[in-house]
């Protein structure tokens, strides 16, 4: 709320000042002032109510933590967290804020990290170009608290694991 004020400092005096014109026009008998400044007034009013509307939804939401779930990946070895919300292209300040309301950390694992000869790197970088990577086992980042946030294929890196956990998990031994 002060946070609003402090923004939005017009919208408030604006229904003070057209409140306190509205009364003297009543006192002092004049009916056209009073009718003007009640109409500012709900203006003013319908304006604060508005942008108050729009502040709030641009609140970041209090969403119930992100939990591990099963890896249950598809015929072609990708997945995706089923509470993850499906961000479309140029949603990044969104998925950044769910990020961050989430407090979570992120580790991104690569298939093309892995050695030439892994199958899966074979099979989806070689002459066939085959997008199954079953056989990748993205591995896990070392300390405690991570789990699969998505398996998926990028148009610049290929396939990769996004890990997440909670900020203040153990570092582990690295």
């Amino acid at each position: 709320m002060r946070r609003f004020l402090v923004t939005h400092w017009m919208l408030p005096l604006a229904i003070l000042v057209w409140a306190a014109f509205t009364i003297t026009a009543s006192i002092q008998q004049e009916p056209i002032k009073a009718a003007l400044g009640l109409g500012a007034l709900a203006c003013a009013c319908g304006l604060t109510w508005h942008f108050w509307k729009g502040y709030t939804a641009k609140a970041p939401s209090r969403a119930a933590p992100l939990q591990a779930a099963p890896v249950q990946r598809d015929s072609e070895g990708y997945w995706t967290h089923p509470a993850h919300p499906a961000f479309r292209e140029g949603q990044e300040a969104e998925a950044a804020a769910w990020s961050h309301v989430q407090q979570l950390q992120t580790h991104i694992a690569y298939l093309e990290s892995e050695a030439e000869d892994h199958p899966a790197a074979v099979a989806y970088w070689g002459d066939s170009g085959d997008s199954n990577i079953s056989a990748w086992e993205p591995p896990r980042p070392e300390g405690e608290g991570w789990f699969v946030l998505s398996i998926h294929d990028t148009e610049y890196w290929g396939p990769v694991c996004i890990w997440v956990r909670r900020n203040g998990q153990p570092q582990g031994d690295a």
